[in-house]
C-alpha cells in the first residue's frame, strides 16, 4: 500500500465518512453508521477508478478496522453494479459473505387496507405486559450461542432493541399478539429515531407453535397500521433472502422490492 494515500475521519448528519487522500487529491470515500455504540457498518464505498484505485480501497478498509476492539464490524452492499468495486476490495481485505437480506418499501398512505378485519389476535403493549413477558417469546424466537442462556440471550436483545429505539421508543406500540389465550408472537413497530416519516419493525415473529397456519401477515399488517398511526409515511423492511415466507408476506401486504443487500463481516484482527 503507498504511504502516501492518507485516511481522514469527518462527520455527516448520518454516521462519519473516511477520505482516502494523495497529494491533497480525493481518491475515495467510505460511508460509515453506528446503530448502536457496539457495532459499526461500512454502508457506501465511492471509488473512481484511477490507478490509485486498489490501494485507496485497501487503505478505507485498512482505517475502518481500526474502528475500535470490541466493536462488530460489518459492511453491507446493494447486489448492482455501482458496488462492484466495493465488494471486490472487501473480499481482498478479507471479509466474508455473511448474508444476503431482501430489502423492501411500502408507501404506508397509499396501501388500501393497513388493517384486516379477519386478525384473529388481539394485541398487549408492552406498557402494560412489561418487557420481561416480551424477554420470555423473544427468547423462544432467537436462537442462542452454543453455551448460551436462552433467556440471558433474550434480555440482551431486547436491551439493544430499547437502546437503538431510544426516546422513540412508544410502551403502546410495543406489542404482544395473542391468541388462544396465550402470547403467539411479538410486534414492535418502530420510527427511525431522528427520521421520523420512516420506520421499520424493529422484531416481528410468532412462537414456533403457532407457525405454518398463515398467521404471519397478520401481525405483520398490524405493525404497518401501527406506524401509519404513528405519523409514518414510509416503512422499510427487510428478511433473509431465504426466508420465503416472509418475503410472501410482504407482497401480501403491498410491499415493493428495493433490492438485495449484502452483509460482510469484518476478518479476524
Amino acid at each position: 500500500m503507498s504511504s502516501s494515500i492518507t485516511v481522514t475521519k469527518t462527520s455527516t448528519p448520518d454516521g462519519e465518512s473516511l477520505s482516502a487522500l494523495h497529494e491533497g487529491y480525493m481518491l475515495g470515500t467510505l460511508r460509515l453508521h453506528r446503530p448502536h455504540p457496539g457495532r459499526c457498518l461500512a454502508t457506501r464505498m465511492e471509488l473512481p477508478e484511477t490507478e490509485l484505485s486498489r490501494e485507496a480501497g485497501q487503505a478505507l478498509l485498512a482505517e475502518f478496522l481500526r474502528q475500535g476492539h470490541g466493536i462488530q464490524l460489518e459492511a453491507l452492499c446493494w447486489d448492482r453494479p455501482q458496488d462492484l468495486a466495493f465488494i471486490q476490495c472487501l473480499l481482498r481485505a478479507g471479509f466474508h459473505l455473511k448474508e444476503e437480506k431482501l430489502y423492501v418499501e411500502c408507501l404506508l398512505g397509499l396501501n388500501p387496507s393497513l388493517q384486516s378485519a379477519d386478525d384473529p389476535f388481539t394485541y398487549e403493549p408492552l406498557e402494560r405486559l412489561g418487557p420481561e413477558a416480551f424477554i420470555q417469546v423473544l427468547s423462544e424466537l432467537e436462537e442462542a450461542p452454543a453455551g448460551q442462556c436462552a433467556l440471558e440471550h433474550a434480555r440482551a436483545g431486547f436491551a439493544e432493541l430499547e437502546a437503538m429505539a431510544g426516546d422513540a421508543l412508544d410502551g403502546q406500540a410495543w406489542q404482544l399478539a395473542i391468541l388462544e389465550g396465550q402470547a403467539a408472537g411479538l410486534l414492535l413497530p418502530q420510527p427511525f429515531p431522528g427520521r421520523p416519516e420512516e420506520g421499520t419493525l424493529f422484531y416481528m415473529g410468532l412462537r414456533p407453535g403457532f407457525r405454518g397456519r398463515g398467521l404471519g401477515h397478520f401481525i405483520h399488517l398490524r405493525g404497518l397500521a401501527r406506524l401509519a398511526a404513528m405519523g409514518v409515511t414510509r416503512y422499510l423492511g427487510s428478511t433473509p433472502a431465504t426466508n420465503k415466507a416472509m418475503c410472501r408476506i410482504f407482497q401480501r401486504n403491498g410491499c415493493q422490492e428495493m433490492g438485495l443487500r449484502r452483509s460482510y463481516s469484518a476478518p479476524a484482527v
